[in-house]
């Protein structure tokens, strides 16, 4: 309950015919059973994970209830940039938004949810549009498994009492904020038989409330740019930015060139200033933390995007640097890329804003 996932790289499965690399964010199988609610999965999958980038549920008798979650901006390089469920699974959805994922659907597969043979979904009061062409398939290899959708917003439109086909109306994609305007055909658009939201009116579709990634209010903003190996760094955090409970809070960038070198750059308002073919998402002046090396695969191997960073931001830090408890934190990764074709020989991260809590 309550937390974010991202940068997860899946792992290799072998039970849809062929070794492939499945779950990015979590994997559920073998008979097991899993509940995620109020949390957010975002960023997982990237160029290393082929079915389910945010979740895969494999195997009859395994089962995902996903409540009051938001599923985005995750990839797969076959299908079920979000989410997969295959060989017998359930998938058990409510009052949750699944959107911005992506897929190859060259392969015929779906960007925002697969169901394959054998497998079911029920979705309920949730949204599932918005994910790269197709929000619902399945690629023919893995055939297609049942789905039951009431009170639901589904891209390209799917039957069921109370669904639609309507564009949510979020209120800020850019900065990944999937609640919902006051304009939106999923306010008040939920199944009338549940219980009134918070105000009095008929429940909504989607996560519309302000959901919870953990303390420390997390969002990640801005677009990492493309770096000369293909991948697009990813930052993440572990611990609680407090200054009361545990000093455990990290920062950190996956799928950054390997044995190079970075740095994690923060400040007191975000940006979106253009900055050598990339996006400077932190408002200058900027402060920096001591640089460091990337590491992954040697040199002599070849670049690639095994490079990672990781940044510890203690209590005796922020105390250092005049944090205070309820203070805004934006932060972003810039490392060195001296192979990009656009001869800058730097790369960025996309970037997360944090409050630092008492």
């Amino acid at each position: 309950i309550g937390f974010a996932l991202r940068g997860g790289m899946g792992e290799i499965r072998s039970e849809l015919g062929s070794p492939l690399a499945s779950g990015g964010g979590v994997m559920v199988a073998d008979g097991s059973n899993l509940l995620l609610q109020q949390c957010v999965m975002a960023g997982n999958g990237h160029a290393s994970v082929d079915v389910g980038g945010a979740i895969y549920v494999q195997g009859v008798g395994s089962r995902v209830d996903l409540v009051d979650c938001v599923v985005h901006t995750n990839f797969t390089r076959i299908t079920g940039g979000g989410i997969a469920v295959v060989d017998g699974a359930h998938l058990q959805v409510e009052s949750s938004t699944i959107t911005g994922n992506s897929s190859n659907e060259g392969h015929g597969g779906a960007s925002g949810l697969t169901v394959g043979t054998g497998a079911s979904a029920t979705l309920h009061e949730s949204i599932l549009w918005g994910n790269g062409a197709v929000d619902l398939g399945s690629p023919a290899v893995f055939g297609s498994g049942s789905v039951v959708a009431s009170y639901s917003d589904i891209g390209g439109g799917f039957a069921g009492v109370g669904n639609q086909d309507a564009s949510p109306g979020f209120r800020n994609i850019p900065m990944q904020d999937y609640r919902l305007l006051v304009s939106s055909p999923c306010l008040d658009a939920g199944d009338p038989n549940s219980a009134p939201d918070v105000d009095g009116s008929v429940s909504d579709q989607g996560v519309s409330e302000d959901y919870s990634m953990g303390a420390g209010g997390f969002t990640t903003y801005c677009d990492s740019k493309v770096n000369s190996s293909g991948c697009q760094a990813d930052i993440f955090w572990t611990g609680t930015p407090s200054f009361s409970g545990p000093d455990d809070f990290h920062l950190g960038c996956n799928e950054m060139i390997n044995a190079n070198f970075g740095v994690l750059m923060w400040g007191g308002n975000l940006a979106s200033i253009p900055y050598m073919n990339a996006t400077l998402c932190v408002q200058p002046p900027v402060s920096r933390k001591r640089i460091q090396f990337t590491a992954g695969t040697a040199m002599s191997g070849g670049a690639d995007c095994s490079g990672t960073l990781h940044s510890a931001f203690s209590q005796p830090y922020m105390v250092g640097r005049l944090l205070f408890p309820g203070d805004q934190v934006y932060a972003q990764y810039w490392y060195r890329d001296p192979n990009h074709t656009d001869g800058t020989g730097i790369s960025l991260s996309n970037a997360v804003s944090f409050t630092v809590t008492p």
